[in-house]
């Protein structure tokens, strides 16, 4: 199959773009052959040299999955509706993720002029995202996000939802329950897995092997729907019986300032290290490096439809876990960690401690990760429900003619 997908971010500084990064190379490894547009970010920035410091991956030159940059500024969007029309004929399905006009105005363009079927992948709650940001940065472009997330799903034949709490928001908007598929986050097993080494990056923090630092580590990007501040103030509750213990702050974005300040004036500030972006392949030694690893969230409408891309990455690589109680994350998480009140710093710290203290425990849990990843949280089983969900949108699309 022909798969036309279309992401309004750019995979190359956008790193939440793999999802459907490595689902476009699940479904290549199974014979179809996607296509990923994306607008190009480098044509909106002016200060290039800067932007490219954020770069988080490279595109691969050759390989089985086509990236394509679209103009990249807002005004482009009629001119790149234009750039698809000759190529309507050139796909059989179009997949659509996120609800922002300049993915879903040329996807829906290009479905309704091919009269092609048109799945829509919907990861995250774009509308409570928008409402948590400041008003500055909700330029009228952006705007528009809100009426598709609410419109979307009457335009197109099948919905894959990543969160229960998305999946309840379907069905209130009287999504047919036969046309919506639930697609959790997974994780790359090959990346991220037990047997990667973090000796590299515990030595580049300056523990001794000799005599070896507890690594608690944070990995995402910090940008609207992050509270990566939770580990901040747990941290001077741990400090005190592990003084030599270290916190790894790992992902970029424009909370990361703020975060690093409220280091600073923290008890433990020298205990502290925060990476900034960095290449998506040097993740998985960073989470090897982790002795516990944290998935920290405040209840609220975001993070209650969320599957935390962080938190499947953790099970894939084995590790014992601390995760807030919401949204999904129970029910990702398993038998494979601890579970603790969601935006509490005090329980986060204690959940922290619990493993720290109890090696073979957290052996145990590294263990149930893994399998949990292996049987559940992988892009492999994602692309299996991706195929189901485009069988269906095919089928719907067809009994209409």
């Amino acid at each position: 199959m022909r798969i036309l997908m279309l992401h309004p971010h750019d995979p190359r500084y956008c790193p939440w773009v793999v999802r459907m990064v490595k689902l476009a190379e699940e479904l290549a490894l199974r014979g179809h052959q996607p296509t990923v547009l994306f607008p190009d970010l480098e044509m909106k920035i002016k200060n290039l040299a800067e932007l490219r410091k954020q770069k988080v991956w490279d595109l691969p030159k050759n390989g089985p999955v086509r990236f394509e940059p679209l103009l990249g500024r807002d005004r482009h969007l009629f001119r790149n509706m234009r750039a698809l029309l000759g190529r309507r004929r050139q796909f059989d399905m179009v997949h659509i993720q996120k609800c922002y006009p300049n993915a879903v105005l040329p996807g829906l363009f290009v479905a309704y002029l091919g009269d092609l079927p048109v799945h829509y992948d919907w990861d995250d709650y774009e509308s409570a995202i928008l409402d948590a940001l400041p008003e500055g940065d909700i330029y009228p472009f952006r705007r528009l996000a809100r009426y598709f997330e609410r419109a979307l799903p009457a335009y197109v034949q099948t919905i894959s939802v990543a969160s229960e709490g998305l999946r309840q928001l379907a069905l209130h908007g009287r999504v047919p329950e036969d046309r919506i598929f639930k697609l959790p986050v997974g994780a790359d097993l090959a990346q991220f897995s037990p047997q990667v080494s973090g000796e590299r990056v515990r030595k580049a923090l300056g523990i001794n092997p000799k005599k070896p630092a507890p690594v608690i580590l944070y990995q995402g990007q910090l940008e609207g729907a992050h509270d990566a501040e939770l580990l901040i103030d747990a941290a001077a509750m741990v400090l005190p019986k592990y003084p030599e213990a270290r916190f790894v702050v790992v992902g970029g974005g424009r909370g990361l300032a703020a975060l690093k300040e409220r280091a600073r004036a923290s008890e433990g500030a020298r205990a502290f290290t925060f990476t900034g972006y960095i290449k998506r392949e040097m993740v998985p030694y960073y989470v090897a490096a982790a002795d516990v690893v944290v998935a920290c969230f405040e209840n609220n409408a975001v993070t209650r439809c969320k599957s935390p891309l962080k938190l499947a990455e953790y099970l894939a690589a084995g590790k014992a876990i601390v995760a807030s109680d919401v949204g999904d994350v129970g029910m990702m998480l398993g038998d494979a960690g601890l579970l603790v009140r969601p935006g509490s710093a005090e329980h986060l710290a204690e959940g922290i401690l619990q493993l720290l203290a109890d090696p073979e425990r957290r052996a145990v849990c590294g263990r149930r990760a893994r399998r949990r990843a292996e049987n559940i949280y992988n892009w492999s089983r994602g692309a299996d429900i991706l195929e189901e969900a485009y069988a269906r949108a095919r089928s719907l699309l067809f009994r209409r003619e």
